[in-house]
């Protein structure tokens, strides 16, 4: 009986505390919704680890100095759905739990290819930490732009280029902006 009140008591435990096994897929293909597509949905931060978020947002305001052009940056507008439009749909095709841990292959309706997506449990909630390894590829886009702007790169290809060189002061405040952000 002492058992059974022990089993029962621990149970309701892990309710009251939101200590949830592993979630179901269909909770995954919800948190996909949040995935960096186009920008980052107002609510994001609290569906994305915080380093995933900080990465994509950093990457995502990186000046690029490309007034009028399509800029380095442009990838970061298409983890998900290209350069169509429409609300993609996700299907969680089958994951691994290691822990607090998940890998997770995930098709987009319309898609040939399968993407894949990891969550871990941060702050008793389950979050997306990557996607098809776009966290790295911010970080390293992070780390191109910043040597860019401190050997003089970009500032340089402005001055030579006459339809970019009227946007120069423009590009330094939008660099300083960036710094009182995110740091130098």
């Amino acid at each position: 009986m002492k058992r059974i009140t022990f089993i029962t008591i621990a149970a309701l435990m892990m309710v009251l505390t939101g200590c949830k096994s592993t979630p179901d897929k269909h909770y995954l293909e919800a948190l996909c919704k949040f995935i960096p597509d186009h920008g980052l949905k107002v609510e994001a931060r609290q569906y994305l680890t915080e380093d995933y978020f900080n990465a994509y947002s950093e990457a995502f305001e990186a000046p690029t100095g490309s007034y009028g052009e399509i800029g380095e940056g442009e990838w970061l507008f298409y983890f998900v759905s290209g350069n169509g439009g429409g609300q993609p749909v996700f299907e969680v095709k089958e994951f691994q739990r290691d822990g607090d841990r998940i890998e997770a292959d995930v098709e987009i309706q319309g898609d040939p290819d399968l993407h894949k997506a990891i969550f871990v449990k941060d702050g008793g909630k389950w979050k997306v930490a990557d996607w098809d390894s776009t966290k790295t590829q911010c970080v390293e886009y992070i780390k191109d732009m910043r040597q860019k702007y401190a050997d003089g790169t970009i500032e340089r290809q402005m001055q030579q280029d006459s339809t970019l060189a009227p946007y120069l002061d423009d590009f330094k405040k939008e660099l300083e902006s960036f710094y009182s952000i995110y740091g130098k």
